[in-house]
């Protein structure tokens, strides 16, 4: 898998893309499924769909599902902002908070993927009363942080590039964006298509 900045994710030693990862990382590394639980909640989360079906008026599309070939258990897969991948015109990204998840779960899966395949990846345990506690958590710290800058790692932070880069960096921020992201910068499909259709009709 590559990142938005076609960074590799698959190396032994790399570099988390933002400081999300980072975070999901050290809370798995500590073992801590509240702690994963408590950086989910406040994180945005994105699911995969078919640009044809996020293209339905009205309609949204189920979650996806993925059988996760180590657990053997059939899992809905997320990315974090920092694993989305580059832009692609058939395929589509819908941001979804904890609480959401926890709202529309399926009644059949028990784990949630995060960044699955990857050096960042989570497994968050998904039975009745863990969705009670992504629903507690998501009301709690009250969705994803706002105002809050973020980097890619692997993005340009230095040099001509990063300085023209920078000069819309409020708006990343303002926009929940990474701000020195190369290509297709996107927020919420559905979102991001409201918000051009405001301005020109």
């Amino acid at each position: 898998m590559t990142t938005g900045n076609r960074a590799g994710t698959g190396a032994v030693g790399t570099v988390p893309p933002t400081e999300i990862e980072r975070a999901l990382s050290a809370a798995v590394g500590a073992g801590s499924a509240d702690a994963v639980v408590e950086l989910l909640a406040r994180t945005r989360l994105y699911v995969l769909v078919a640009r044809l079906h996020a293209d339905i008026p009205g309609w949204t599309a189920p979650l996806p599902t993925i059988r996760d070939e180590a657990t053997r258990r059939t899992c809905v897969p997320v990315l974090t902002q920092g694993m989305l991948p580059p832009w692609h015109p058939e395929w589509v990204f819908r941001e979804v908070g904890l609480g959401e998840l926890a709202r529309t779960w399926p009644y059949d899966v028990r784990r949630l993927a995060v960044n699955h395949g990857t050096p960042y990846a989570a497994m968050a345990d998904a039975r009745p009363g863990r969705l009670k506690a992504w629903r507690k958590a998501a009301e709690r710290l009250g969705g994803p942080e706002q105002g809050v800058l973020l980097t890619d790692s692997g993005g340009p932070l230095h040099g001509p590039l990063a300085h023209g880069l920078a000069l819309g960096a409020h708006l990343a921020v303002t926009n929940g964006l990474i701000w020195n992201r190369l290509g297709a910068a996107y927020e919420d499909y559905a979102a991001d298509r409201a918000r051009l259709r405001r301005p020109w009709g």
